[in-house]
């Protein structure tokens, strides 16, 4: 019998730890903690313990905003941080510093992929997430999207017959670059 007891405990303890090992008996040894390899159910509590909010994000989105808690809390406030907080949204996103004092713009570089959707809800995560991660004198200005040409796909879908409301969602059919200008201003 395996035991953390010493060999002088009194039998009441002997009893609770026989209890104990039968009613716990599980391996504990691959329980994985991980953001980017534990199991799914685990990450509600990952981000509870972060102090991070990954409601309404797909799951890969999640396991990266986790993951990348610890960078976005200790650099809060500066342009590392809306990197890190970008990252989660899109993959490879870099913030660079406009020609305009305390003005910055953020280059993303789309992945090709024909499952990726970039609508709305992902614009509005990403703007959520950078007014989360930048500093307080800061503002959130808006998405200005420089496309490459003859790359993109459109689709429209007009619903409702009182009220249409358009859905767009944008494909790119290659590695592209997308250059999103005026995104962030630091105000003094």
């Amino acid at each position: 019998m395996n035991t953390l007891l010493p060999l002088n405990a009194k039998p009441i303890e002997l009893a609770l730890d026989s209890l104990a090992t039968h009613q716990l008996d599980m391996d504990l040894t691959p329980i994985d903690i991980h953001p980017l390899s534990c199991d799914e159910k685990l990450l509600p509590i990952l981000a509870a313990e972060w102090r991070v909010d990954i409601s309404g994000l797909a799951v890969p989105e999640q396991r990266r905003l986790i993951n990348n808690a610890l960078e976005i809390h200790r650099y809060r406030g500066t342009v590392y941080a809306v990197e890190k907080a970008l990252d989660v949204v899109f993959d490879n996103a870099e913030v660079i510093e406009h020609e305009r004092p305390f003005e910055f713009d953020a280059k993303v570089q789309f992945k090709a992929d024909t499952e990726a959707v970039y609508n709305h809800d992902k614009f509005t995560l990403a703007r959520k997430l950078a007014n989360q991660a930048k500093n307080g004198r800061s503002r959130f200005v808006n998405f200005d999207i420089q496309l490459p040409e003859s790359e993109l796909d459109i689709n429209h879908q007009v619903q409702g017959a009182i009220k249409p409301a358009l859905n767009t969602s944008l494909t790119l059919t290659g590695d592209s670059p997308v250059v999103i200008t005026g995104a962030i201003q630091w105000m003094l």
